[in-house]
């Protein structure tokens, strides 16, 4: 990923998404739960943080380094970040 600090950065293990893991209420995969560290995110309301890397995952808080935001810790339940796929490595 140009631009940021986050180094070689890791691309979403799509290998653990499971079809059952569905929203409720949109029937929408419920991708925050099969975030790790290393992966990269963005936040579906705040476009201009940029692009995040995901520090740390307990229960719903997830702690996100975005671009432009800095670290920024997420309460999963009430947001539903966006997985970014690929390497990140084309830039």
């Amino acid at each position: 990923v140009s631009g940021c600090e986050f180094g070689r950065a890791h691309a979403f293990n799509s290998r653990a998404f499971n079809r059952h893991a569905l929203n409720p209420a949109n029937g929408w995969p419920v991708m925050n739960e099969f975030l790790e560290p290393g992966n990269l995110v963005r936040h579906p309301l705040q476009p201009d943080w940029g692009l995040g890397q995901v520090q740390s995952k307990i229960g719903d808080r997830i702690t996100v380094n975005f671009e432009h935001a800095g670290k920024v810790v997420i309460d999963g339940s009430r947001v539903e970040l966006w997985p970014e796929f690929g390497s990140g490595d084309s830039h």
